[in-house]
């Protein structure tokens, strides 16, 4: 901690207000042993753990499909694993939002940076509109691409059809069908010196030669 410079306090300080995020959506180890249960920051993780995010808020992972935590007893806590477990999950599992902060504020639940207790606990109270804020900015954003992906095909087909509908007159008078993948302008070139041009010349172009 002593060695961070200004730069890195401030890395630090704006990633500890979201580090929250990750234990509400990954895979996560507890290694508990007899001082996990009185500590402010793995008691808060716990908890994330075993919550699992949704558009009304969180709800209990536990017994359900989103059960993402993991238990390990360690040190003292190894000689009754069940017993420990077992607490902590029945502590942690149904706890709402406004339970947790309850819980978590008291003064037995110790840390030893009591600034990010602070900072911490309002940020818990809050959690269930955060999660559905953030499934809300998350439909409007599918929901501005897909309008704009509908736009984009509606853009194509007006587009495509003129194409469409050179081809058929091509295929009416026997003449090579173009290629579909671009749009193209069909110009014919007659080469210096030579008798009316049969040739081709294909020219890159948002528009379609009326031939």
């Amino acid at each position: 901690k002593g060695s961070r410079n200004a730069e890195d306090a401030a890395a630090f300080k704006r990633m500890l207000k979201e580090v929250n995020r990750l234990y509400l959506g990954t895979t996560v180890l507890i290694l508990l042993d007899l001082s996990y249960v009185s500590r402010f920051w793995t008691q808060f993780e716990s908890w994330m753990s075993m919550q699992y995010a949704t558009p009304d808020g969180l709800k209990p992972a536990v017994g359900t499909k989103n059960e993402r935590h993991h238990i390990v007893c360690i040190q003292n806590a190894a000689s009754q694993a069940t017993l420990y477990t077992t607490a902590l999950v029945d502590n942690w599992a149904d706890q709402t939002p406004q339970q947790a902060h309850a819980f978590l504020s008291k003064p037995d639940v110790t840390v030893t940076n009591q600034s990010d207790k602070e900072a911490q606990l309002p940020k818990i109270k809050a959690l269930d509109a955060t999660v559905q804020g953030a499934f809300g900015e998350l439909a409007q954003q599918l929901e501005d691409e897909l309008t704009a992906s509908k736009a984009a095909a509606a853009h194509a087909d007006a587009e495509l059809t003129p194409w469409e509908t050179l081809n058929e007159r091509r295929r009416a008078r026997g003449t090579e069908v173009l290629s579909l993948g671009r749009v193209w302008r069909l110009r014919f070139f007659r080469p210096s010196g030579s008798a009316p041009a049969r040739g081709l010349r294909l020219a890159p172009t948002r528009h379609i030669a009326d031939l």
